[in-house]
């Protein structure tokens, strides 16, 4: 009897699902799963930039993608904190935060509101419905489904869009050029820059990147995965051809992040480190670019001078002294002016007295997300940017390591990176999605990882059960 009592305690003593909410009310219906692919589609291919770029107008795609978030917020019924997380509510507070602060001192103040681009402050708006659907769509579908089949459904995505981009040169005789502001893309064009049906080479370069970094996740997640190289391959390469210098650090943060990760799993962590190992990989990389005579395989490829200028690291360091850095001096010294709410939304997207960059009229952003966010709307938006940031990379950092945690980090560090030189990364509609997605994921992973909570245990059996050595069944005594 001993012996069948031990046999039976591991019985009480089994987690539980870590999903209670496994019923059909609180799975995605098959209406939700399709308006989340459609969503997922929509933003990451970035179709209504494509719309504007071929038919002058992308507001008919803009305004499907709205219709599908907010379907997803009403038909997909899983509670926000379950989906978002401590992580997705930050992000959310800072964009509301940019939105409310940014638009209540530029109507305070008067200033920028002769801005050619007035459809900007609805950009955070729309940026918040698509990480809120995203994530309750995701989560939603995470209820009926592991982790891994979601994150290759949206890996797929962006491999076509990373096509598109390596189309480009078959692409342009599409383009129109009936609004003025699409002049902002074809400069990159004519300069040799792989942009697709993106906006700019940053964008592309970001949603490159991001493709990469889940490829990576599936490649150093162990097991065998097929495609998994071809498509590190075909994403960096895009990434790589869009010439942004952006682009280029976050590439090299990604193969030296998961460089890391791969290393641990060999146990260097406990004799001298995996990370200074990466950092020298890195001096050595730079060593590398320093030296290369880069107007040699400029003959040899048939590359063109300005992509040439781009790859030449002497070169880039020059050109972002005389760029970068002078729009950072003088973001920072307009922030000085206005430190707690910030000059108004808009302002650092044209900064005053900032020299012309792609468009002869309309003078060059701050190029930098969260001094971007600092100048127009305070410091309170940057600090929860922050926060959102470190909280996600600190929970990978708790969590077991797994396909899912290590993509959702990657996603984070192309977001934060690429928010350094760019600015808008926060609201870019492809990005956002992601983050979404990255939310659901990590919030479902540090539920599994708590395990039960000491409300759900089992009760001891009663009196009327006895106990077998394959569990508990009902006793025929009653």
């Amino acid at each position: 009897m001993r012996m069948e009592q031990k046999a039976a305690r591991p019985a009480f003593h089994h987690p539980m699902p870590m999903n209670p909410m496994t019923g059909s009310r609180a799975s995605a219906s098959r209406p939700a799963r399709f308006a989340f692919w459609l969503a997922a589609v929509l933003a990451l291919l970035n179709l209504n930039h494509a719309s504007n770029l071929v038919a002058g107008t992308g507001l008919p795609i803009t305004v499907g993608l709205a219709l599908c978030c907010a379907y997803l917020c009403l038909a997909a019924r899983v509670p926000a904190r379950r989906a978002l997380g401590a992580p997705g509510f930050l992000i959310v507070a800072a964009l509301a935060s940019y939105f409310l602060i940014g638009v209540g001192v530029l109507l305070l103040t008067g200033e920028g509101l002769h801005t050619k681009d007035y459809m900007l402050p609805g950009h955070p708006v729309l940026a918040i419905l698509v990480i809120v659907a995203s994530a309750l769509g995701a989560s939603a579908i995470l209820q009926r489904s592991e982790a891994e089949p979601l994150l290759n459904g949206v890996m797929a995505i962006l491999t076509v869009a990373c096509i598109f981009i390596l189309m480009s040169p078959w692409l342009d005789p599409l383009y129109s050029l009936s609004d003025p502001d699409l002049r902002v893309a074809m400069h990159g064009r004519r300069a040799g820059r792989f942009i697709g049906f993106f906006s700019s080479p940053n964008y592309a370069s970001i949603v490159a990147c991001s493709a990469t970094a889940l490829a990576l996740s599936l490649l150093f997640g162990g097991g065998f995965r097929m495609f998994a190289a071809p498509v590190v391959l075909l994403c960096s390469v895009a990434a790589f051809l869009t010439f942004t210098r952006t682009g280029f650090v976050v590439l090299t943060a990604l193969f030296l992040f998961f460089l890391g990760i791969s290393l641990s799993r060999l146990r260097l962590r406990r004799t001298f480190g995996v990370w200074p190992l990466a950092v020298t990989v890195l001096i050595a990389g730079v060593g590398i670019l320093s030296i290369a005579n880069f107007e040699y395989f400029g003959e040899y490829f048939v590359l063109k001078e300005s992509q040439i200028d781009r790859l030449n690291w002497r070169h880039a360091v020059a050109n972002f002294d005389e760029s970068r850095f002078s729009l950072w001096s003088l973001g920072l010294s307009q922030i000085a002016e206005s430190p707690l709410f910030g000059r108004g939304i808009t302002h650092f997207h044209f900064l005053e007295s900032a020299s012309r960059c792609q468009h002869p009229i309309t003078p060059c952003g701050v190029h930098s997300s969260y001094l971007m966010l600092w100048g127009e709307a305070g410091i309170l938006p940057p600090s929860l940017l922050l926060l959102f940031i470190g909280s996600m990379l600190w929970s990978w950092w708790k969590l077991p390591k797994s396909v899912a945690t290590n993509a959702c980090a990657g996603c984070t560090i192309v977001f934060s990176v690429a928010c350094v030189g760019v600015d808008g990364v926060p609201y870019f509609i492809g990005p956002s999605f992601l983050i979404g997605v990255s939310c659901a994921v990590m919030a479902r992973a540090v539920r599994e990882s708590r395990g039960r909570r000491p409300g759900q245990t089992l009760q001891a059996p009663s009196a009327s059960v006895r106990t077998t050595a394959g569990g508990i069944t009902p006793s025929e005594t009653g």
